[in-house]
């Protein structure tokens, strides 16, 4: 099967979607959360409070030492905002 789209469109099209998305990643302030973060958070809050406790960590070495390095409140338990942070300090 043969393309319709000359190779010089695609080319210009590929390059111009390069730049843009250059663009959009500058322009953002804050680096974005670790992909699919927000998904393992859901996945460790276990009753659905909003928080990842030591308990729901139990059993998950990785979580547990997220929420005895992320933990920026000290009340025993990670926000989603604390979990994203510390699985960037993780990941640094």
């Amino acid at each position: 099967m043969k393309s319709s789209i000359h190779p010089r469109v695609l080319q210009a099209f590929l390059a111009a979607s390069a730049f843009s998305l250059g663009l959009a990643h500058a322009a953002d302030p804050q680096p974005t959360p670790p992909a699919g973060s927000e998904l393992r958070f859901v996945a460790f809050d276990l009753n659905r409070d909003g928080y990842i406790d030591g308990k729901e960590a139990t059993g998950f070495p990785e979580v547990s030492r997220l929420l005895s390095s992320g933990d920026a409140n000290s009340d025993g338990r990670l926000s989603e905002k604390e979990f994203v942070g510390a699985l960037r300090q993780s990941a640094r």
